[in-house]
């Protein structure tokens, strides 16, 4: 169990390290072997760690080589090695990252990886293909994927949800976390909703993407979230099929 949180925006305000902190303090407890931040113009990442894979590397957040790309990720993609294979045949000089909707411009020339970790893997992976590469990674994760000079970024949760997202917009500024009580500092509306109670009372939990907090919500299980800088919008990239028995 690790965790991540993060902020967003238009403007190149900046976002501080005190903001981050608070955030990264709030769900410590999910990584007890270490933590790192990230913090830019338009962009701001936190990251506490659960060491499982790549023990001495792997730390997050994660960057490309001139810092623009960053990446922080709950998870384990289980086919990991499988993909670092395929991305080592990989010349992609020239070509444009996939941030969101958008491309940015970008170019790379082969891969000199740096880590054995799965979170390298995932970063070089969603450079390459943004969200298309979604249906490639066998495992559990919930990330965050950032173009630090525009702003934008692609959160996402694997098909069955094992791990949470929760986000919550609020002006032109996308905040994320692992959980909500992260966000609640900055929901414009703080409050517990009532029909979310009623749920929790009746059923035990509330159904995503609602949830107990007015004005948070959580990233549905097999969802992604396009951020352009000002709007949020999400979208589906997997869903159940069942084949009919004759």
């Amino acid at each position: 169990m690790c965790g991540i949180a993060g902020i967003a925006r238009q403007s190149r305000a900046g976002v501080t390290v005190d903001s981050l902190g608070r955030m990264a303090a709030a769900i410590r407890h999910r990584g007890p072997d270490g933590y790192g931040f990230y913090v830019g113009r338009r962009v701001g990442l936190a990251h506490v760690r659960l060491s499982i894979i790549d023990l001495a590397g792997g730390a997050q957040p994660l960057t490309n080589e001139d810092g623009q790309i960053v990446v922080s990720y709950n998870g384990e993609i289980y086919n990991h090695r499988e993909l670092r294979e395929e991305l080592g045949q990989s010349e992609i000089r020239g070509q444009k990252s996939h941030v969101g909707s958008e491309q940015s411009a970008i170019s790379y020339s082969q891969y000199a990886w740096s880590s054995n970790s799965d979170t390298e893997v995932l970063l070089r992976l969603l450079i390459r293909e943004g969200k298309s590469a979604l249906p490639k990674l066998a495992g559990m994760f919930a990330f965050a994927f950032c173009d630090c000079e525009s702003g934008r970024a692609l959160l996402a949760r694997n098909a069955f949800g094992i791990k949470p997202l929760y986000y919550v917009e609020r002006g032109e500024s996308l905040a994320f976390a692992s959980e909500v009580r992260t966000l609640r500092p900055m929901a414009a509306d703080n409050r517990i909703g009532t029909e979310a109670l009623r749920d929790t009372l009746l059923w035990g939990s509330v159904p995503e993407p609602a949830t107990l907090v007015d004005g948070i919500r959580q990233l549905p299980a097999g969802c992604f979230l396009d951020w352009d800088g000002a709007k949020a919008k999400v979208g589906r990239w997997h869903n159940l099929r069942f084949s009919k028995r004759s």
